[in-house]
């Protein structure tokens, strides 16, 4: 949202001590001027995010019931309204879908 990411390249395990049992990488962020998508409300963005993404491998339904203490119907709701199919998963959304959703889900909104 603040940032892109980008790979620089890759630390074998060997280069540390003591040997993780992974390699490492090396991100760059470099830093937007602006968010790449406007958003009225950053911290209820953040918070429907993080509730998307809350329960790994869950449908994106689930998962924003879940964490937002909706109901289903209501989630269901939100995401239809969006353009958004309630089966995807958090991680096949793009920051556009996110930053259209969000807004949908406000508190007592319902």
């Amino acid at each position: 949202f603040y940032a892109r990411p980008r790979l620089v390249g890759y630390v074998p395990a060997a280069a540390f001590y003591p040997r993780p049992k992974v390699d490492s990488a090396i991100v760059r962020l470099d830093v937007y001027h602006q968010p790449p998508v406007p958003v009225d409300d950053v911290p209820h963005f953040f918070r429907v995010v993080a509730a998307g993404f809350s329960q790994p491998r869950k449908q994106l339904k689930n998962a924003l019931a879940h964490g937002l203490g909706l109901p289903v119907a209501t989630v269901i709701e939100a995401l239809t309204a969006a353009g958004i199919a309630p089966q995807q998963r958090a991680e096949s959304l793009a920051l556009d879908d996110w930053a259209r959703l969000a807004p949908r889900l406000q508190v007592g909104e319902y």
